[in-house]
């Protein structure tokens, strides 16, 4: 039987706890065939692959706005060494940061609580602060 999972996140997504290490051995332990890794605005996961007996189709989720609406588009067979990922993936991360530091602002100044900022960049020295 050919066991496969479209849909991973590594640590390179916001929502993702698993290095691609572990999602690999995690495939191949659960007898996962085929795996996509597709996070959120990146593809920096495959410069992490090394050999692996596990089938890896390059993927990504692309976030965009339409129409004030939000969007998460999924893309398979990719060219994760494309620059324009790179160049995606550095717009979203500014924008990330940018809302961010609004969000904390806001937090702050009109809510009033204090923020330890020392401890914030402790636990997300990517510099994005995610709500």
């Amino acid at each position: 039987m050919n066991s496969i999972d479209l849909h991973m996140h590594s640590i390179y997504s916001l929502d993702g706890e698993k290095t691609v290490d572990e999602l690999l051995a995690i495939a191949h332990e659960s007898h996962i065939h085929t795996i996509a890794i597709a996070d959120h605005n990146s593809t920096l996961a495959y410069r992490d692959i090394k050999n692996t007996d596990v089938n890896v189709i390059p993927a990504i989720e692309v976030d965009c706005s339409f129409h004030d609406k939000d969007f998460h588009i999924l893309g398979y067979f990719i060219d994760p060494f494309h620059p324009v990922w790179d160049t995606i993936r550095n717009n979203v991360s500014e924008m990330e940061k940018k809302a961010g530091l609004k969000r904390l602002e806001i937090i702050q100044n009109e809510m009033g609580i204090k923020i330890d900022m020392d401890k914030l960049k402790e636990l997300r020295p990517n510099g994005i602060y995610e709500a």
